[in-house]
């Protein structure tokens, strides 16, 4: 069983899909699609780690929206300004931009600096981390488990079953069998520290995209899927998260047991 795990969205919003910037744009992904994901929290008890792109935060109503999650308690982090999908290889001065734009525009709306980041793509590179820990971020997400890691200072990679290393995210259960993708979530769960990743997209269908004149001509992961099944597979996987865990907390809560432990055992 999981000490701490944690649910986190990396909000890939359509303005980010769509290329859709106008200031007249509103995302739905911000209001009816979040508005789920908020319901789940509160009927699972729980709070989100929420990663989000720093120019969606220039339209007024999405900030507004982003402050009033941080004053529920959900956590906000840091998914870069623009969501280059190849960040890690960016100049380093890019780098150092697209993190520091977004974590100054995240700082402005809710009132405190963000202290977790995760790369678009987990793009991530030696030069991405060391930015992080100059501005003394805690954590960060933005790598894969392996048998050879950064070391650096805290990073919290994608949870994987034991031996086999195979990460579990909530993409995976879309392309498992139930019974395959239950057996691979608990085996993950029985890590000392776990986290979830979901996407705007797995609670999404066609008719959110129903006013969006550009979604006819881009397209989206698991859209075809329906609403209903959408909410009853993460609802199943969220009731495996709640009974394989002891405590269901923030990541930024999970990096400070994990430093506190490491500190105590120095």
């Amino acid at each position: 069983m999981a000490r701490l795990a944690a649910i986190d969205i990396n909000f890939d919003s359509l303005g980010w899909a769509f290329s859709l910037s106008r200031p007249d744009f509103r995302d739905p992904t911000y209001f009816g699609v979040a508005d789920r994901f908020l319901a789940l929290a509160e009927r699972f008890g729980f709070k989100y780690t929420i990663f989000v792109i720093g120019q969606d935060l220039e339209n007024p109503e999405v900030a507004a929206r982003v402050r009033d999650w941080h004053q529920q308690g959900h956590e906000i982090g840091n998914h870069s300004w623009h969501h280059h999908a190849n960040l890690g290889a960016l100049h380093p001065d890019a780098i150092e931009r697209e993190v520091m734009r977004a974590h100054e525009r995240i700082t402005e709306v809710c009132g405190a600096e963000p202290r977790g980041f995760i790369a678009p793509a987990w793009s991530t590179s030696g030069e991405l981390l060391r930015v992080l820990d100059r501005h003394d971020y805690l954590y960060d997400t933005s790598q894969f488990s392996s048998y050879v890691m950064w070391l650096i200072a805290t990073k919290l990679p994608l949870p994987v079953v034991p031996l086999l290393r195979l990460p579990c995210w909530h993409t995976l259960s879309f392309f498992l069998p139930p019974a395959g993708f239950r057996a691979l979530l608990r085996r993950a769960l029985r890590a000392e520290y776990f986290y979830y990743l979901v996407h705007p997209a797995d609670l999404m269908d066609r008719d959110d995209l129903r006013l969006l004149a550009a979604a006819g001509n881009g397209s989206l992961e698991r859209i075809e899927t329906s609403l209903d099944a959408k909410r009853e597979a993460l609802e199943t996987w969220l009731v495996e998260i709640k009974a394989g865990s002891q405590r269901m907390v923030t990541l930024r809560e999970i990096a400070e047991d994990v430093l506190a432990r490491e500190t105590a055992l120095a």
